[in-house]
């Protein structure tokens, strides 16, 4: 909003086109009578919009004078995210964690609500205040699970911006034993078993091989 005084200097009344001018564009006019001497206050508005930061001109005329004032204009609250770390791998059952840094991109102090997605789901979610210009890092932790091989996807949105990823989740390490068939066995003589035994998961692991007969631990 800007208000003007408007001054009839002369002696006689007259009535004059008072025009509102932003960054040499007109926002409005006023027709305005006034006898000799007499000053009256008019008032224009104008609504900011994204382009206008840092600054705008406004200027008020009448046929006879000019006068024009810059007006600062600051940008709202703004919250843009960005990984600060996050890993390429986590294997099933330890956690994931992801850093992000959270910076206000505007000149105003604001809230804005963080939140973290895995696969779709929101699993975390901070409310970070920041003055104009400054950042935070923020952390989320997921403890991945046996549904999460071969990966997941996660995602943190502020309010303005979102970022990605995608981790990879290798399957824990299994051993598969195999047995190549024995058809029979002389009684008393020496019984060998031979088998295939088989990693099927991602990861290399370490296992221990057990021999039973009837049940029994030989």
């Amino acid at each position: 909003v800007v208000e003007a005084v408007v001054t009839n200097t002369g002696d006689e009344t007259g009535t004059e086109t008072v025009t509102f001018d932003v960054d040499g564009e007109s926002e409005g006019s006023q027709e305005v009578t006034l006898a000799g001497g007499e000053s009256e206050t008019v008032e224009f508005e104008y609504t900011t919009t994204e382009t206008d930061p840092p600054a705008i001109d406004v200027a008020v005329s009448s046929g006879d004078e000019t006068d024009a004032i810059d007006v600062e204009v600051r940008q709202p609250a703004a919250f843009g995210v960005a990984f600060g770390s996050q890993p390429s791998a986590t294997p099933v059952g330890e956690t994931l964690a992801v850093e992000v840094v959270v910076t206000n991109t505007g000149d105003e102090t604001g809230t804005e609500t963080v939140t973290f997605d895995v696969d779709d789901e929101t699993k975390d979610s901070q409310e970070v205040t920041l003055p104009g210009g400054e950042n935070e890092t923020v952390t989320f932790e997921y403890t991945t699970t046996e549904t999460d091989p071969p990966a997941v996807d996660v995602a943190v949105s502020s309010g303005d911006e979102t970022v990605t990823a995608t981790v990879t989740v290798p399957e824990e390490p299994f051993l598969a034993v195999e047995l190549d068939p024995v058809e029979s066995v002389i009684a008393g003589d020496e019984l060998v078993v031979e088998g295939l035994v088989t990693n099927t998961g991602a990861e290399t692991g370490t296992g221990t091989l057990t021999f039973a007969v009837d049940e029994e631990t030989v």
